[in-house]
């Protein structure tokens, strides 16, 4: 296979050339920005560089890769759409996401021929919810075990029992808020990469473990990689009235938990890491040892990819407790993912949000309004 490098001003620039040489069934296999020109890079003029390929003459066996692509390019180009004052990039981002919904719906369209005919809306009803098709295929054979062929013509019995079936296996967590033990305060730490809302998220923990349940709260950042972060966190302690300490090292997390003595609960915010960055994960699991939490709740987006919430998962998933936070449901416009990072990691959903307001938009999780946001408000008792 032979690859070629293309640079443009913009991505459809740089796809336009690809698909001019290479046809419209060319491979992308990689993407960056990076500055052109100036000193060291500074001052020079941003470039979109494209890798691709002619595309092989069977498509199927490497399927992924097409798949994967993409959702790489989207990765990257997410953070430069802000940017582009013409809103161009992110609309061409979109497209690419359009597209590789099709490439997969078209794909599972065989994986639905073997289902039930009587139950296949359901099934790619799952698969619209982008619910992974492997567990929406054992959901459905849960589902035919438990409807007789005649109810099957009931669409609303259908959902209905689709949805009792994903209540019971979308794992929740019970409502076990931290409680601090011999006199020390509890520890409850939030992991996860950039971007899920972990800051936000732990104000609005910090304030309604105050203001609902009573509690002395005690804040601490060891995100000092964002001077935005810490300034941010600065403000909502401020408005709680919650003590804050900013440390660098596992040392001054000692002292800054020495100093919030008689505290009831104690909240960690830390940096976001790429699931990509093996460095700096080897980091946050090291300060993870030292610091001995009770409770450590790994933040998702439910705006993130499949291919995302899987590369999360295997890189922060050993560093929490079995805890995972689901955030920006709001706006989401599918919710299977939440189905899916249980089944992935058998970790339980300890709570959701669902905007931006502090103390507001956070809820403990619960199986059963998971479930019907899945089906589309169909009854899961």
């Amino acid at each position: 296979m032979k690859f070629r490098k293309y640079q443009a001003g913009s991505i459809p620039q740089a796809l336009q050339a690809v698909k001019r040489d290479l046809g419209t069934d060319a491979l992308i296999h990689k993407t960056r920005t990076r500055r052109k020109g100036g000193l060291m890079g500074i001052g020079g003029r941003l470039v979109y560089e494209v890798v691709a390929s002619e595309a092989r003459r069977s498509f199927a066996p490497y399927k992924s890769e097409v798949l994967k692509c993409p959702q790489n390019m989207a990765d990257a180009s997410f953070q430069t759409a802000a940017a582009d004052s013409g809103g161009e990039l992110a609309k061409k981002v979109m497209e690419i996401h359009r597209i590789v919904s099709d490439l997969v719906r078209r794909d599972t369209s065989q994986s639905a021929n073997r289902v039930p005919a009587d139950l296949r809306e359901a099934y790619l009803h799952l698969l619209r919810q982008d619910v992974s098709a492997p567990l929406a295929a054992e959901i459905i054979e849960a589902l035919s075990g438990r409807l007789p062929p005649p109810i099957r013509q009931d669409r609303h019995a259908v959902m209905s029992k689709l949805a009792e079936i994903l209540a019971e296996r979308i794992a929740v967590c019970p409502d076990d808020s931290p409680a601090g033990r011999d006199g020390r305060p509890a520890v409850l730490v939030l992991i996860g990469p950039t971007g899920v809302g972990k800051t936000t998220t732990l104000a609005k923990l910090a304030a309604n473990f105050k203001l609902k349940g009573k509690n002395r709260v005690g804040l601490i950042t060891i995100d000092t990689y964002r001077i935005a972060a810490v300034d941010q966190l600065k403000t909502y302690a401020d408005l709680i009235g919650v003590p804050l300490a900013t440390v660098l090292s596992p040392a001054e997390f000692i002292h800054a938990m020495d100093q919030m003595h008689g505290m009831d609960v104690v909240l960690v915010d830390t940096a976001g890491r790429s699931q990509n960055d093996t460095r700096r994960l080897g980091q946050l699991e090291k300060f993870l040892q030292s610091v001995s939490a009770d409770q450590v709740h790994l933040v998702l987006s439910a705006t993130s990819s499949q291919a995302c919430h899987r590369r999360i998962l295997d890189q922060f998933g050993h560093l929490a407790t079995g805890r995972l936070i689901v955030t920006k449901l709001d706006e989401a416009e599918t919710f299977g993912m939440v189905c899916n990072v249980t089944a992935w990691s058998g970790s339980a959903v300890s709570y959701i949000t669902a905007g931006q307001e502090v103390p507001d938009d956070i809820a403990r999780a619960d199986s059963r309004s998971l479930a019907r946001m899945i089906v589309g408000g169909y009854d899961a008792s």
